[in-house]
């Protein structure tokens, strides 16, 4: 659902994005959500904090993070001091 909504984002369907966004987040307090789910659909929709919020809480649990926060997926949070701090606790992103 985090790459339909990314995917939703890129072509201008802002509000589309936003609606799924939202049934992620929703899941997430009912239910386990992937934390670079959470993160990818937030920055989806322009919350680059929440991304990294969401980051920061994967960070807790670090099986495979570094992988992730190689992918493309992630370029837009690059340079930006916390999630740079939070990449280089992980491993080489």
């Amino acid at each position: 659902m985090a790459h339909y909504a990314a995917a939703l984002s890129a072509a201008g369907q802002a509000e589309s994005a936003a609606a799924i966004d939202e049934t992620l987040r929703r899941r997430s307090a009912e239910r386990w959500v992937s934390p670079a789910w959470l993160a990818l659909s937030a920055l989806s929709t322009g919350r680059s904090r929440d991304a990294i919020e969401s980051i920061q809480r994967g960070a807790a649990d670090p099986n495979g993070w570094a992988l992730w926060l190689m992918m493309p997926m992630f370029d837009a949070l690059r340079g930006d001091p916390e999630f740079e701090r939070v990449a280089r606790k992980l491993g080489p992103a």
